[in-house]
């Protein structure tokens, strides 16, 4: 039987090539900062918002097995299956535009067997129910996620660069108490009252202060980099 390698990190979304910012740790669960206050206020001025649709969107993050011994191994796939999100596109200034994404990390989704056989690859083999509840307790433990204390992943927008449909997004990304930057580029479409879009990005997990499972002197491990690829779809509420 193949011995499962299990990963240390989520990733989605969403979203570091610059320096961290190191938050003290707390011993008080994280909030929730997602400005939905903010979003509904700028529905009433020039501009559309697009409020994100879990349900029709799909945050992949996928980690990878690693060493010599990776064929005992693992690679696997994080879903994010629910989360909050909006994004703001101004009538004039598109350098105005702004993008909020939260991911409740007790909400992620480890190897769907569904998913799994439709990557196919290097993602086809079978991964059972317990091997799975495992993953998914290793990955939301202290020394990972640390889900008790950081219970949201965020990603949020500083600025952009280009046209529509394509820009280059810097956002920031928030996990575990550490937040990166990075440029992201993406595909935007705008059809009507709908928003789609599409954009891959790599996540180191050293840069979150996260140290890959490594077993038997790191002959078998996780690989440092992650893939995180999404199609975001949104609608507006607006009447135009």
């Amino acid at each position: 039987m193949k011995r499962k390698l299990v990963p240390p990190l989520l990733a989605a979304w969403l979203l570091l090539a610059c320096q961290a910012v190191i938050v003290a740790p707390s011993r008080e669960p994280q909030a929730s900062h997602f400005p939905g206050a903010e979003y509904r206020r700028l529905e009433t001025g020039d501009g559309v918002v697009f409020w994100l649709d879990p349900r029709a969107s799909a945050v992949h993050i996928h980690v990878y097995r690693g060493g010599p011994l990776a064929a005992r191994g693992h690679n696997h796939v994080i879903v994010a299956t629910d989360f909050v999100g909006a994004a703001f596109i101004p009538a004039w200034n598109l350098a105005q535009a702004r993008f909020d994404l939260e991911i409740p990390v007790d909400r992620l989704e480890v190897d769907p067997p569904a998913l799994r056989a439709r990557l196919g690859g290097g993602f086809a083999s079978a991964v059972d129910a317990e091997a799975r509840a495992g993953t998914r307790a290793n990955m939301l433990r202290a020394a990972v996620l640390d889900a008790g204390r950081h219970p949201y992943i965020a990603v949020r927008s500083r600025e952009l660069a280009g046209e529509i449909p394509k820009l280059a997004l810097n956002v920031t990304v928030s996990m575990r108490g550490v937040s990166r930057a990075q440029w992201v580029p993406v595909d935007v479409r705008i059809d009507g009252d709908r928003l789609l879009v599409r954009g891959t990005l790599v996540l180191d997990q050293r840069d979150f202060g996260i140290r890959p499972f490594s077993a038997l002197g790191g002959l078998l491990r996780v690989q440092e980099l992650v893939v995180v690829e999404f199609r975001l779809v949104g609608w507006s509420r607006q009447q135009r």
